[in-house]
C-alpha cells in the first residue's frame, strides 16, 4: 500500500524498485519520491486457542518526520 508523506520504515527490507517490491517475499518498503510504498508478507499463521480472529497478523512500523507510526494489518 501507499503511505504519502511518509519517509521510511524502521523494519522489513528495503527494495530498489517498485517492481521489486511488488516481487518481494518478505515484507518489504521502496521510497519513491514523497511516497512510501510498503508491502506486508506473513509468513504462517499462529498455531493453537490464542491467534488473531483472522488467522493472521503482520505489521511495519513507519515514519513521517520525527513522529513514528505503527501500522498494523
Amino acid at each position: 500500500f501507499q503511505l504519502p508523506g511518509f519517509t521510511k520504515a524502521a523494519s522489513g527490507t528495503q527494495q530498489s524498485s517498485l517492481d521489486a517490491l511488488r516481487s518481494a517475499k518478505e515484507t518489504s518498503y521502496f521510497k519513491d519520491g514523497n511516497n512510501l510504498w510498503v508491502k506486508l508478507v506473513v509468513d504462517k499463521a499462529p498455531v493453537g486457542p490464542y491467534r488473531h480472529p483472522y488467522g493472521i497478523q503482520a505489521s511495519i512500523d513507519v515514519s513521517r518526520s520525527a513522529a513514528t507510526v505503527a501500522t498494523r494489518d
